[in-house]
């Protein structure tokens, strides 16, 4: 389904972050974005499902869009290990 994307994380440029992604249309675009080469954090609350994402070099984590103390966590996460976050 997914094609073999070859570019190291470093050499990316770009970072998403997709909500909703262990199913339907989140995964979808987490999916995409991954192919495009866009350096791409999934979130959802079952970590479970994203097990492929993790597998293909995405970064998926827990997370309940509801919870703003979480959601704040989650963002400083991405900032610390990517430097950067564009809105």
């Amino acid at each position: 389904m997914s094609k073999q994307n070859n570019t190291s994380h470093a050499e990316k440029a770009k970072v998403a972050v997709v909500t909703g992604g262990s199913s339907g249309i989140g995964k979808a675009t987490a999916l995409t974005l991954y192919e495009e080469g866009y350096t791409v954090y999934a979130a959802a609350r079952n970590v479970a499902n994203m097990k492929d994402l993790k597998e293909q070099g995405m970064h998926p984590m827990k997370l309940d869009v509801t919870d703003e103390k979480e959601s704040k966590a989650f963002i400083e996460h991405i900032i610390e290990q990517e430097k950067k976050l564009m809105f």
